[in-house]
């Protein structure tokens, strides 16, 4: 299916990391940084594409007999907000994929104390006035704590490495 990409290229970066995290871990570290700062601007890239869009592929997908162009619109609102979770996912792929080569595996248990902390709060605070749009908006908040908090493991790993 067309998850499998996907699963070959981080299985490949999981890989060529694991080689550098031990006997280089600042060139694993300079890597995780590059690698995250473009896949961000690739996922920034791929919502300015996709997002006129939307309205025009939701359209197209769903608009038949019952779906009104109402109905399109809201559809498409939620689209547009889901897409901004991109780059901030995309961007956090290589940090976790660097938590695991370099065996910092408790980073895990802290971003996802920060990731459900997170989206639970931005749902409680979201949902009421926004609907199940603040459900997507509690999505992107999550995923952008998630990268900050691993961009800033990352940071706080490099100062550890070189005292």
């Amino acid at each position: 299916g067309t998850s499998t990409g996907p699963v070959i290229f981080w299985g490949a970066m999981l890989r060529v990391m694991s080689r550098f995290a031990e006997p280089e871990p600042s060139r694993a570290r300079r890597m995780t940084r590059q690698w995250s700062g473009l896949l961000m601007l690739g996922g920034v890239l791929a919502v300015a594409v996709a997002w006129p869009l939307a309205p025009w592929a939701v359209r197209i997908i769903f608009e038949r007999g019952a779906f009104t162009a109402a109905d399109t619109d809201a559809v498409a609102g939620l689209v547009r907000v889901g897409m901004l979770q991109l780059p901030f996912l995309l961007a956090g792929m290589p940090l976790a994929q660097f938590m695991a080569s370099s065996s910092k595996h408790w980073m895990f248990l802290i971003v996802g104390v920060v990731a459900l902390s997170t989206k639970l709060l931005l749902n409680v605070v979201l949902i009421g006035p926004l609907g199940i749009q603040g459900v997507m908006w509690a999505s992107t908040g999550m995923y952008a704590a998630t990268a900050v908090t691993m961009h800033i493991a990352l940071a706080r790993h490099a100062r550890r490495s070189r005292t």
